[in-house]
């Protein structure tokens, strides 16, 4: 076997194995961010649902006594949490009775729980949070996959230097044996010499 055909079958191992690296890492980096992504997403949902029913059951008592300062404070420390943009208090017409922050904007999530008294609707709650609420960071989501691309990225190394080698070995053996082939055939064809 030639050495430039060595030099082939070493570098090809190296490459075929850093391609499929590379292709894993960028697989896994998708799977993480789409994973992450769906559980932040789930942890909006029943921090939402759960603040929003929580404040309409704290809004009974201040509606029936028309206490728009008890409901805004009430909205005011719910717009302080983390995440969250604005809280409105609307009556049963549709009119604004208390609210508190600004809209969330494009893609800002809206959670809405009426007010009931006395198995009557008196109100209607929203809540609203911020776009990117609960969104994990993409620091956090390349911490969580930096393990695994080491560990592939390991594993690779050790693919492609031990099958370089063990590809060169083979094509040697067997470029080697049909050499062989070729020398005893060319010589089994040759009449032999009387001298």
């Amino acid at each position: 076997m030639s050495a430039a055909s060595s030099w082939r079958v070493r570098f090809a191992v190296p490459l075929a194995a850093a391609s499929g690296y590379l292709v894993a890492v960028a697989a896994s980096l998708f799977a993480v961010a789409a994973l992450q992504g769906e559980r932040g997403a789930l942890a909006a949902e029943r921090f939402g649902n759960a603040l929003v029913e929580q404040l309409a059951a704290g809004a009974e008592e201040p509606l029936l006594r028309q206490d728009r300062v008890a409901l805004g404070v009430a909205a005011k420390r719910a717009v302080a949490a983390a995440h969250v943009t604005q809280v409105a208090v609307f009556t049963m017409d549709g009119r604004p009775f208390v609210v508190v922050g600004e809209p969330a904007g494009p893609g800002g999530r809206t959670y809405v729980q009426p007010v009931t008294v006395a198995d009557e609707v008196t109100a209607e709650v929203r809540l609203t949070l911020a776009a990117d609420a609960f969104a994990t960071p993409l620091g956090r989501v390349l911490a969580i996959a930096a393990p695994f691309w080491a560990a592939g990225f390991a594993l690779m190394c050790l693919a492609a230097f031990f099958g370089g080698r063990v590809l060169a070995w083979w094509r040697g053996t067997a470029g080697d044996a049909a050499e062989e082939r070729v020398a005893v055939a060319a010589t089994a064809d040759r009449p032999e010499r009387l001298d």
